[in-house]
């Protein structure tokens, strides 16, 4: 070990601290200070690996009652935007690197789908360590997955540039509440040594059978859902999660739309030219179309031919 390493027992703290997380959706009104924000997201930087060393996040805090009001129909209308003290989006930016690139007449090399990925992964790596920095701190949090459903119009109201785009959003601020904890699956649900192991139906039934107890009671017990629940016929958790009552297919698929839009619009990809990538791609690679047919014959005799068609660059 590195002499200039110091080894920090923290696993008391940090398993006291995962335990007891909860999302929280109600706060008091008592501010959280600018300086206490700063210093958790310095620390959640410090702290958190980046492809490259490039850091291709960047963070919008949201204090102004008038911005919180339009960031709010984005969200679904949750009243949590309006009521904590500070809203933060974190976005995937390669616009600060890639404006740096350019004013030292290097390569641009980010404006394109796998730049995007990259920079999600930064930004939701930097995103919990935040959590767990303002959990640390006596703060309450709650992720928005609405940012995904309204990427384009967020990034409209926080002015975002070209290749930032917001990834996830945080409410934060002093809870004003103590929900209980959610429960998870069994955690050997999640574990597989070596390779994947598929597990058989008696497994997936064990996996979800507390899931499926506890979950149902906490939604069969808010009166309103109860009642559209039970109008809908919904009889199990499993029929509720993808029901119109919780995520409807067509809004997946919309919301699936609006992402490859929002990703056209920041010019991380490009729709119109048939493939995912940009437009260095377009100047800088040669497009190839292959096509192929494929013939196969079943048992009675019938040929059946299939026609292939696949696009790479060079």
């Amino acid at each position: 070990m590195s002499e200039s390493y110091t080894s920090i027992d923290t696993s008391t703290a940090l398993s006291a601290l995962f335990l007891s997380h909860r999302s929280i959706r109600s706060y008091t009104k008592d501010p959280v200070p600018q300086e206490l924000l700063e210093a958790a997201i310095g620390e959640a930087i410090a702290g958190g690996s980046s492809s490259g060393n490039l850091n291709s996040y960047s963070f919008i805090i949201t204090r102004d009652a008038a911005k919180k009001a339009a960031l709010f129909p984005l969200h679904s209308e949750q009243d949590m935007v309006t009521e904590c003290a500070v809203v933060i989006t974190i976005c995937a930016d390669w616009f600060r690197t890639r404006e740096w690139l350019s004013q030292r007449g290097a390569k641009d090399n980010f404006d394109n789908f796998f730049g995007y990925h990259v920079g999600v992964v930064d930004a939701i790596i930097v995103a919990q360590n935040l959590v767990l920095g303002l959990e640390a701190r006596g703060l309450g949090i709650c992720y928005l997955g609405t940012t995904l459903s309204s990427m384009t119009e967020i990034s409209d109201v926080l002015e975002l540039p070209e290749t930032c785009i917001p990834i996830t959003t945080l409410t934060v601020g002093y809870p004003a509440e103590n929900p209980p904890k959610r429960d998870r699956l069994p955690t050997a649900a999640y574990i597989h040594n070596e390779t994947y192991r598929l597990p058989d139906p008696t497994e997936i039934s064990e996996i979800y059978s507390k899931r499926e107890v506890n979950g149902w009671n906490r939604y069969m017990a808010m009166p309103r859902l109860k009642d559209a629940i039970e109008e809908a016929g919904i009889k199990n958790l499993a029929e509720f999660y993808t029901s119109d009552k919780k995520y409807p297919e067509s809004a997946l698929l919309q919301d699936g739309t609006n992402v490859l839009n929002s990703l056209a619009k920041k010019r991380f990809v490009d729709i119109a030219g048939g493939y995912i990538g940009s437009e260095s791609i377009a100047k800088h690679s040669k497009k190839i179309t292959k096509t192929t047919t494929k013939t196969t014959t079943n048992p009675s005799g019938k040929k059946t031919t299939t026609t292939i068609v696949s696009t790479s660059f060079t």
